[in-house]
């Protein structure tokens, strides 16, 4: 009865609960409730191509923390928590229902959950500490501290996911490093930009890493950090990566010293020009004092010569005195001036020496003002103690090396996206990682001696990725189809350098008893040099080799001698083949339809820019490819015919795109809603012929719809787009619409 419980959800097990008393004990069982997982349960993408640039994030806003506190009484044993999604669950009160459980749980996935990972972290995760995996993608507000945080609480980790976490740089994975170095199993970093070639030197007290994912990382590449010196102090001065030689610059507070000085010795410039001008001033008075005075005496002396001799003398005498006494307070004025002035130079080189004295101390001491809060915070972020300058000198392959010595244990390897990593860097990574399983090698600068040293270091290699590879030929895939026999999934999307020849000595008879790509079950030929000539070649022997039928997954995007006689090989024996693409390739109806009817169990397929695809070919699909998921058939010639045929026929159909049809209708629209009322994707751009009263009644049929893409579409109503997208929030669903409802192509509803 448990076993038939465990295919239930949450909700179901809940009420089953409540029939009777023996129900009750079976829903309570310790087995149903280790996991509680309140996600929406989305298809792997991974296995299909055609819609892995879209992420449908699931969204749960019908889960409050109230219905959570409701299952507190069912979940005394919980050991899995996984709230990925749920938005309205993004508070720190989700953890006081399991506040008591909280030590039992030994995995938690948080991914996009911002705020709460926060709270999280700093204050409840010495609560975790049997904590075995932690999930935290896409946590934007994640820093070193509350990584250090975790790291230390949770010290028997042995998974940590922290993809997209942008904020976190190498001394995370130091931290990391530091408490979790025996048990740390698997590690994932992809798009974490502040990383760089530090990482390596870190992770070598990590021996037992089995799982390592550098994608799309900071560039390893020495000297590749540019930073400008002349904003730092030199007391605190950055070495850039790469860089052997310190740099020379003076720093701010030594700047600011300068200024300070200048500013002052421009003031006691001023004061002085103004106490000259100022004596000036009282010079220029007196002279034209004495001249009045001199003038008054002469015209009185002239008109009163003979009556007042004695007088004059008086006068003359009084004159004197005068200016005697002004002669006097003069002096007294310039000697108080002068002895302002002197109190006033000493009170300044007083205030000049304790400011030196300050600044010094503070030099010192290391404390800046507070003027530089942010430059030092870039500082702690990017600057290096004297041993991580001596390792940044490293050259990386040398680091690969001691890397790969220490981490011999390493089963999976991602560090795509890195251009600047070259064969001589790759090499030592290869050949000391003999344990490799899965190695990914997307858009480096890998050649022929990068495949043919994979080819003989690792022979147990099962998934090989080497997309844009741009300088390889035939001989070196070769090499890796002869000796690598485990083989299971190769990836040469985008590796146009090798030619058409590349496998035709598959034809050679001698080799029809060797076991080449015996467990071959994906290969990906996307925008490369084959035809339908070298494809022969590879389906012939690999029928004749019995492994033919294994093959689940081909990918033949833009090859354009790709033709209907590939097809036709395919429909001789495709019986376990679950995802095809054959974008931009010149196929048609016919061959499409022996391809469908042979097919019965395809999952996903694409057919985008296929000209010559018509309302034959996708009638084909819809008949005979009835568990198919995901379809892509953008700019093709289908009606609404179609769309009626996949509603009755393709009810599992969940992944829609139809963009540039334009013969689709608001007709065909509706009759689709009416039978795939489980599609989550449904991509409608440029579909001029539908109408906003097909959108809502997509949208009142489809209501687990999760992204609606109308660009183009320019007579819907924004105002009833809106309420369309408040009734799905009613319900629990963020409903993403990309419109373009005006001529510049602006979006004018987006709910992310």
């Amino acid at each position: 009865m448990i076993k038939i419980f465990s295919f239930l959800s949450i909700k179901k097990i809940i009420i089953s609960g409540l029939t009777c008393k023996k129900w009750k004990r079976y829903c309570r069982s310790r087995s149903l409730w280790r996991t509680l997982d309140l996600t929406r349960k989305t298809l792997e993408i991974e296995i299909i191509p055609i819609f892995r640039h879209f992420y449908l994030f699931p969204s749960q806003y019908k889960y409050t923390p109230q219905i959570l506190f409701s299952l507190k009484k069912w979940i005394p044993f919980t050991k899995s928590l996984n709230i990925t999604g749920c938005r309205n669950l993004n508070d720190f009160s989700v953890f006081k229902f399991l506040e008591k459980q909280m030590n039992k749980i030994q995995i938690l996935n948080l991914s996009g959950m911002h705020e709460l990972v926060t709270q999280w972290g700093f204050l409840k995760c010495r609560l975790c500490s049997n904590l075995r995996e932690l999930y935290l993608e896409r946590s934007s507000f994640l820093t070193d501290d509350i990584i250090e945080k975790i790291v230390k609480n949770c010290s028997y980790l042995h998974t940590l996911v922290l993809d997209a976490c942008n904020e976190i740089t190498d001394n995370s994975v130091k931290f990391i490093a530091q408490y979790c170095n025996l048990k740390l199993r698997k590690l994932s970093l992809e798009s974490c930009l502040m990383m760089s070639k530090f990482v390596f030197y870190y992770l070598q007290q990590c021996p037992n890493l089995e799982f390592l994912n550098l994608s799309a990382t900071y560039p390893f590449e020495e000297g590749e950090l540019k930073v400008d010196y002349t904003l730092i102090p030199n007391e605190y001065a950055l070495v850039s990566r790469g860089e052997t030689e310190t740099n020379s610059f003076s720093s701010p507070l030594e700047d600011e010293l300068e200024n300070q000085n200048e500013n002052q010795n421009e003031n006691q410039n001023e004061n002085q020009n103004e106490n000259r001008n100022e004596n000036q001033n009282e010079n220029q008075l007196e002279d034209e004092l004495e001249n009045e005075l001199e003038n008054q005496n002469e015209n009185q002396n002239e008109n009163q010569n003979q009556n007042q001799n004695e007088n004059q003398n008086e006068n003359i005498n009084q004159n004197q005195n005068q200016n005697e006494n002004q002669n006097e307070n003069q002096n007294e004025n310039q000697n108080e001036n002068q002895n302002e002035n002197q109190n006033e130079n000493q009170n300044e080189n007083q205030n000049e020496n304790i400011n030196e004295n300050q600044f010094e101390d503070e030099l010192k001491n290391k404390k800046p003002p507070s003027c530089f809060k942010e430059l030092f915070y870039f500082e702690q972020k990017y600057a290096k103690s004297k041993q991580e300058q001596q390792i940044a000198l490293i050259p990386l392959n040398q680091l690969f090396f001691n890397f790969a010595n220490k981490c011999n244990k390493i089963k999976y390897l991602n560090i795509s996206n890195h251009h600047e990593l070259n064969d001589s860097m790759i090499s030592p990574l290869i050949e000391n990682l003999p344990n490799i399983q899965q190695l990914i090698l997307d858009f480096c600068s890998i050649s022929n001696h990068s495949l043919k040293t994979i080819s003989q270091k690792l022979p147990n290699i099962r998934k090989l990725s080497i997309k844009s590879a741009i300088d390889i030929d035939n001989s070196s895939i070769q090499s890796i189809i002869t000796k690598c026999p485990n083989l299971q999934i190769l990836d040469l999307n985008l590796c146009d350098s090798f030619d058409d020849q590349v496998f035709n000595f598959l034809s050679d008879s001698q080799l029809k008893e060797s076991s080449f790509l015996s467990k071959i079950k994906v290969l990906r030929f996307g925008w490369a040099n084959v035809s339908d000539f070298s494809i022969n070649h590879l389906f012939t022997y690999l029928k004749s080799n019995g492994a033919f039928s294994n093959i689940s997954e081909l990918d033949f995007r833009g090859c354009e001698y790709i033709s209907d006689y590939t097809l036709f090989l395919l429909s001789q024996n495709t019986t376990s083949l679950t995802a095809v693409s054959f974008s931009e390739c010149p196929i048609t109806d016919n061959g499409l339809s022996f391809f469908a009817k042979s097919s019965p169990n395809l999952v996903a397929i694409s057919l985008d820019e296929c000209e010559n695809i018509s309302f034959q070919g996708v009638q084909a699909i819809s008949f005979y490819c009835r568990k198919i998921i995901g379809l892509s058939i953008s700019k093709t010639k289908i009606c609404d015919e179609n769309l009626k045929l996949l509603s009755i026929y393709c009810q599992k159909l969940r992944f829609l795109n139809i963009s540039f049809c334009n013969l689709v209708t608001s007709v065909g629209l509706i009759n689709l809603s009416k039978g795939c009322k489980k599609l989550e994707l449904l991509d409608l751009t440029e579909c001029s012929g539908i109408t906003i009263e097909a959108i809502e009644y997509l949208t009142q049929n489809c209501v687990k719809l999760q992204h609606l893409d109308i660009h183009g579409i320019r007579t819907l109503d924004a105002r009833r787009l809106i309420e369309i997208q408040d009734r799905f929030m009613k319900n629990g669903i963020i409903l993403t619409l990309l419109t373009d409802t005006d001529n510049s192509g602006d979006s004018t509803t987006d709910s992310n």
